[in-house]
């Protein structure tokens, strides 16, 4: 199982290769006209080749026919297709199996009412996506950057492949992670409350720099001592200092677990200026992913289950 990142709604060059240079596995396009973000197919078709097979390409639409959906296929040639209209379950089966893309369907939440049709959609979809209900007044249904109360997913099968969107932001991302995902990953639990800027940056300025300043003079004091020499002497001709009774290996050694000692204290105090690093551990997702988070509305975050794999 692993988390996702998707970024929704790009619609210029500009944003595209902001969200693709931070990582982000799936680039979603929207094609609905009431949305800001509403791409024509030309466009779509430029930002489509611009992607390049770094992420995962998904067209977003509502309530389209076959016909408007082929030519989205054929313009932007999507990984998969998002319906974030009222489409049933029914045609859920009917888009998969005519165009042979995997289908993610939107469920407008709001309520534990709303939860009822989850299961019905997980067995037809590939993947479900949680977005806040909008109001009867709205103009579209969902990517109005509105949250829900989370809790309503807190007991979710932990082998449902989903997607929450809807307000996400970097102060809150964190709880989302909490509350969603906990029954999946039980040691996202360690993550704060919230990760924000709130700490206090003059006191970590002035405790960084400290710790910059023992480092130098520790630096120093290395070089001039008798470890130091034998460092030096090593680095300009290892045979040399070996005939002098100095050991390579053993200076080696010790350059090694210095510059380690050295490069963790760096990453210790640059840690909380980076969103989620101090939180996310290897126990909660393999070393291999890593977070990228964009300050661009809607953002998506994707639970993938293994069976849901294709």
């Amino acid at each position: 199982m692993s988390l996702l990142v998707k970024i929704c709604g790009l619609s210029t060059p500009e944003a595209l290769d902001a969200a693709l240079d931070a990582g982000a596995d799936m680039v979603g396009f929207v094609f609905f006209a009431p949305s800001p973000r509403n791409l024509g197919l030309g466009v779509a078709r430029e930002l489509g080749e611009r992607v390049r097979g770094r992420a995962r390409k998904v067209a977003l639409t509502v309530d389209a026919g076959d016909d408007e959906l082929a030519r989205i296929v054929e313009a932007l040639a999507p990984d998969m297709l998002q319906l974030h209209g009222r489409e049933t379950s029914d045609r859920v089966v009917t888009v998969r199996s005519r165009f042979g893309l995997p289908v993610m369907k939107a469920l407008p939440i709001a309520g534990r009412g709303d939860l009822s049709p989850i299961y019905g959609y997980a067995e037809v979809a590939d993947w479900l996506l949680f977005d806040a209900r909008a109001p009867r007044a709205a103009s579209r249904p969902g990517g109005l950057g509105r949250p829900f109360d989370w809790r309503l997913l807190e007991n979710l099968d932990p082998s449902l492949s989903f997607m929450l969107s809807g307000g996400l932001d970097a102060g809150n991302v964190a709880e989302a992670l909490r509350i969603t995902v906990s029954n999946v990953f039980p040691n996202i639990n360690a993550l704060p409350a919230q990760i924000t800027e709130e700490y206090d940056v003059v006191s970590h300025y002035y405790l960084a720099l400290g710790l910059a300043a023992v480092a130098v003079l520790v630096a120093f004091v290395s070089i001039a001592s008798r470890m130091g020499l034998g460092w030096m002497a090593v680095r300009e001709d290892e045979e040399a200092a070996r005939a002098t009774g100095v050991s390579p290996l053993t200076h080696k050694l010790a350059a090694l677990v210095v510059s380690s000692f050295l490069a963790g204290l760096a990453g210790a105090t640059f840690a909380p200026r980076t969103l989620l690093a101090a939180a996310i551990v290897t126990s909660v997702l393999p070393l291999y992913k890593t977070f990228h988070f964009l300050p661009a509305e809607p953002l998506h975050l994707k639970h993938i289950s293994p069976r849901r794999i294709t």
